[in-house]
């Protein structure tokens, strides 16, 4: 039995296995950098969304460096790249400097997956000093390969309206409070310009929103003006003329100054600790406070102020293709050699009665293998009388048997006397072994129509019997055609011997 195995191989497309490590020469690439939105007023935060792939086969560890312009302040700390399902594919780490670098690193799940691509954000503040009112800057994002440059234009009026009282706020470290809450966020509030003649006194009310904690030890007054950018603090000095009254606690404080001179601004600024650290969630901190001005001439004004600190954030989400396995599809074909031996016999015996009598018996064979047996001593004995029958021939199959009745007589061949008589006047002749036919023995692989294998059978006891055949092969029939001659020279040897005899006989002297 004959196992053919064939093997089907499929795959996802692209896919051919795994992912390909000639590509992991570098890390995350970034291919394209926006900045979000490009019109905004001092004190809005800005977006920076980037595009990035990641080659297949990059191993971890790979490094890709993004500089952020100057411009961009109140960064986060980092961020992870991750997948809808949490998968880490890159971290990001954001160090604040002048200017401030992202670095991405990658983690060994592009070794996994192929087509890793995805995007990442940062919202963050900007510096009005440096993209200021009323003009539009160009922001650049610096790769190793390339420079993005996106426009940023800044409202003009966007600026710090001085006739009243000013709050804002910032962060004291890049985390922002998200990991540690000490002291995590400064507080600002200014007062408007002081009118000609001045202020014989200002007074500062805050009181801390629930959460937050004010550090009575942080707290700093100073003086100065508004000339700077968008009429922002400036040219700012201590101003020790100031006390608490009452004094200063975690949850509010009061504070009183002396006298503020003509066209200058208090500022007193003092941080917060956050009761714990917000983690991964943004968080906005609002604060309001009262700024209350004595003037000399008057009563006193009461200015509200309010501000509100929104975390910078940032993050990443990718997304890749697992490769799909190869599948073997397996098709086994069961293919059974079978031989198969189909005898067409035909046996033809043909006896005459003349006064010498040539039996010929011819034996045609058709199977898969021929062979012709021929023993060591044909006899050939010459009856008086002879009887042939017929056999029948059917589809695929060919079978004549002709029958001698002649009773087998046992003699001895003589190697000088071949010829002998019996006491009732039989003529033996013993044909010795050099005389027999020699076995042969056919293989035919190809039994179609035309092509014929026969096996001539010599029998060694029984009345004379010469198996005759004819096939396809030359060698065959000469070798049978060599026999017929023999026999027939036996035969004409035995009658010319018989009419010797009789012509010798004393009967007839």
């Amino acid at each position: 039995m004959l196992l053919l195995a064939v093997g089907v191989m499929a795959g996802a497309a692209a896919l051919v296995g795994a992912p390909a490590a000639s590509a992991a020469g570098s890390g995350l690439e970034i291919i394209d950098v926006k900045t979000t939105p490009t019109t905004v007023a001092v004190g809005d935060q800005l977006e920076t969304d980037m595009v990035f792939t990641v080659p297949d086969g990059t191993p971890a560890g790979r490094t890709t460096q993004l500089t952020l312009p100057k411009a961009l302040v109140a960064l986060p700390a980092g961020f992870d790249v991750r997948t809808s399902d949490g998968t880490l594919v890159a971290t990001a780490v954001i160090s604040p400097g002048d200017p401030a670098v992202i670095t991405f690193t990658t983690t060994d799940y592009a070794q996994t997956h192929m087509d890793v691509h995805g995007t990442a954000f940062v919202r963050d503040n900007f510096d009005s000093t440096i993209a200021p009112p009323g003009q539009t800057t160009q922001l650049r994002y610096v790769t190793d390969a390339t420079t993005f440059t996106n426009p940023l234009t800044v409202l003009p009026g966007s600026s710090i309206d001085r006739t009243g009282a000013y709050k804002f706020g910032q962060f004291v470290r890049s985390d922002q409070g998200s990991q540690n809450p000490t002291a995590a966020i400064y507080w600002f509030v200014e007062s408007p310009v002081a009118p000609a003649g001045g202020w014989t006194s200002t007074e500062f009310k805050d009181v801390i929103p629930a959460g937050e904690s004010i550090d009575c030890a942080t707290v700093t007054v100073s003086v100065g003006d508004g000339t700077g950018p968008g009429h922002g603090f400036a040219n700012g000095s201590g101003f020790g003329d100031y006390r608490f009254s009452p004094p200063c606690s975690t949850a509010s404080l009061d504070l009183l100054t002396g006298p503020v001179p003509a066209g200058k601004i208090i500022r007193v600024q003092f941080t917060a600790t956050l009761d714990m650290p917000t983690g991964g969630t943004q968080t906005t901190f609002v604060n309001a406070a009262t700024v209350i001005t004595k003037a000399v001439y008057g009563g006193p004004t009461t200015y509200p102020a309010s501000g509100a600190l929104v975390q910078s954030s940032a993050g990443g989400i990718a997304v890749g293709v697992t490769p799909v396995p190869p599948t073997t599809t397996t098709v086994t074909t069961s293919t059974t050699s079978t031989t198969e031996t189909t005898p067409s016999t035909v046996t033809t015996s043909t006896t005459e009665t003349t006064p010498s009598t040539v039996t010929t018996s011819t034996t045609e064979t058709t199977p898969s293998t021929s062979t012709v047996l021929t023993p060591t001593t044909t006899v050939v004995v010459l009856p008086t009388s002879s009887t042939q029958s017929s056999g029948t021939r059917s589809s695929g199959t060919q079978s004549s048997v002709t029958t001698v009745p002649t009773t087998p007589i046992p003699v001895s061949p003589s190697p000088s006397s071949p010829i002998s008589t019996t006491s009732d006047g039989t003529t033996i002749q013993v044909l010795p072994t050099s005389h027999s036919l020699a076995p042969t023995t056919s293989n035919t692989s190809n039994t179609s129509a035309g092509s014929v294998t026969s096996s001539t059978v010599v029998p060694t006891t029984t009345t004379a019997v010469a198996s005759l055949a004819s096939t396809g092969a030359p060698v065959q029939r000469v070798a049978t055609f060599g026999a017929l001659l023999v026999l027939l020279g036996s035969g004409l040897l035995t009658l010319t011997l018989r009419r010797r005899g009789r012509h010798h006989d004393p009967r007839h002297s």
